[in-house]
């Protein structure tokens, strides 16, 4: 638990997908800069199953919409695979951990 200075109260830790949600199809999935849509990479997927409170700043950003855009005019993002187009295709997860930025 985490004391919350503005609300004079104690918040849990939460994760994004519980134990319940794991499962085939996955409830998220990225949406790449050109618009495609991808699944999650593994490491991607444990970011979201570990929990964090409400207030942390490491919170994943879930767009809203397939076609909602960031303040500069991205498309891409996390989002719920239930608020995408059915006529896209889901792509597989890449091979290589997006999250590694210098090997």
């Amino acid at each position: 638990m985490c004391w919350n200075k503005n609300k004079n109260k104690k918040e849990s830790k939460y994760a994004l997908v519980s134990e319940n949600d794991i499962k085939d199809p996955y409830p998220y999935v990225f949406i790449e800069e050109n618009g495609e849509v991808r699944e999650l990479h593994p490491s991607e997927r444990r970011f979201f199953e570990m929990p964090m409170y409400p207030t942390d700043g490491s919170v994943p950003h879930i767009k809203k919409s397939y076609y909602h855009r960031d303040r500069y005019g991205s498309i891409s993002g996390n989002c719920r695979r239930s608020k995408i187009p059915p006529h896209l295709v889901i792509q597989d997860p890449p091979e290589e951990d997006p999250t590694v930025i210098n090997k």
